[in-house]
């Protein structure tokens, strides 16, 4: 069961890139989750006169913050501080990568922006991709109160039972098993149950041709969102996380949710 549960995280420790190549300055963060191991989060920062506000990613599964964090920079070339991470045994942070402790690295990084004054000059966001989606919805369950804005799940699943399924489907050699074979992956910390306690206003994003997350899972996590401020962004053809690519013809949807949660003001 352990080792099923561990198909979920494909960290590595390699450096892939860094914000300065990109012109961007950044600061490092080092966030103790225990007495002798830290988290490594990076704040980037925009050149724009004025920051709009605080933008908290969760990155997918495979590789690193590294790699991950090219998908932000189209927001904070918008004037939006990012704070990207790795987790628990991703990058370069400590520990081995494990559900409920990438649940706590959720919870600890939230707490880690509400703790930075700097950071009270605009609104609070999250966006969060794949796996990070998972991450996030159930660190924001875990803290009720936490202060912010909006929520973007981009290719997001709803169930970790689900998704290994999914993948067990995709295979000749595993396909007559994939209902017992799926039963060896708990339901802990599941998006589907952690968000029906969520009340922020939420932008689903998800491509109909998405290979790696079916497009039910994210639908299936829409419809268990209880908030009357959600919509979602269904991107015809599409595959996994694409619409923070370069030149995108519906990042200027993203744009209008994290300017002004319209959703919310009809």
């Amino acid at each position: 069961m352990s080792a099923c549960n561990q198909v979920f995280y494909q960290p590595t420790r390699k450096v892939y890139d860094l914000p300065i190549r990109h012109q961007f300055a950044y600061k490092e963060h080092r966030v103790a989750f225990s007495k002798e191991q830290n988290l490594v989060a990076w704040e980037i920062t925009p050149t724009t006169p004025k920051v709009k506000g605080t933008i908290l990613h969760f990155h997918g599964n495979a590789e690193n913050m590294t790699s991950h964090f090219r998908y932000m920079l189209p927001v904070v070339r918008l004037g939006y501080r990012v704070v990207t991470f790795d987790y628990r045994g991703y990058g370069f942070s400590d520990g081995i990568p494990s559900r409920e402790g990438l649940r706590r690295d959720a919870i600890l990084m939230i707490d880690f922006v509400h703790e930075q004054k700097a950071y009270k000059d605009g609104p609070l966001h999250v966006i969060a991709q794949s796996l990070g989606g998972a991450v996030a919805v159930a660190g924001l369950a875990s803290r009720p109160d936490h202060k912010f804005s909006s929520l973007i799940l981009d290719s997001t699943f709803a169930s970790y039972r689900l998704m290994a399924r999914s993948v067990l489907d995709r295979f000749w050699i595993t396909w007559l098993f994939q209902w017992p074979l799926s039963f060896l992956v708990t339901n802990h910390a599941n998006p589907v149950d952690a968000v029906t306690t969520l009340k922020i206003p939420t932008l689903f994003v998800h491509g109909d041709a998405d290979r790696i997350v079916p497009l039910d899972q994210g639908q299936m996590l829409y419809d268990a969102l209880p908030s009357k401020c959600k919509h979602f962004l269904r991107l015809p053809g599409e595959g996994h996380t694409t619409i923070f690519r370069s030149g995108h013809p519906n990042f200027r949807r993203i744009v209008t949710f994290l300017e002004g949660n319209e959703l919310c003001q009809k």
